[in-house]
């Protein structure tokens, strides 16, 4: 179970969980809010370093696929990368 399913299911296990006072009441209410923003903080992040990755592998790509003049072959850079296992130019693909 990964770092957001285990949130989740805590988030999930709180819901509707009251306490006998207003202040844990309170507390588990801020705990849940805090929960929700760092989940969508971590997705932000993954978002960010797998765009950093893939530029970075791209690169990469485009390194190998130049010829001795400075020409890159796109069909060559696309090659590369699927010869890795690589999807940094899915997205591309994509838009």
């Amino acid at each position: 179970m990964n770092n957001n399913q285990r949130l989740n299911q805590l988030l999930l296990q709180t819901r509707g969980l009251s306490s006998t006072n207003l202040e844990g009441t309170a507390l588990i209410e801020r705990l849940r809010k805090e929960a929700f923003a760092l989940a969508a903080w971590s997705c932000r992040e993954i978002d960010r370093i797998t765009a950093e990755r893939d530029e970075a592998r791209r690169m990469c790509c485009e390194q190998a696929a130049m010829d001795e003049s400075g020409y890159v072959k796109h069909g060559d850079m696309l090659h590369f990368a699927e010869s890795r296992g690589w999807d940094c130019f899915q997205q591309e693909d994509n838009k």
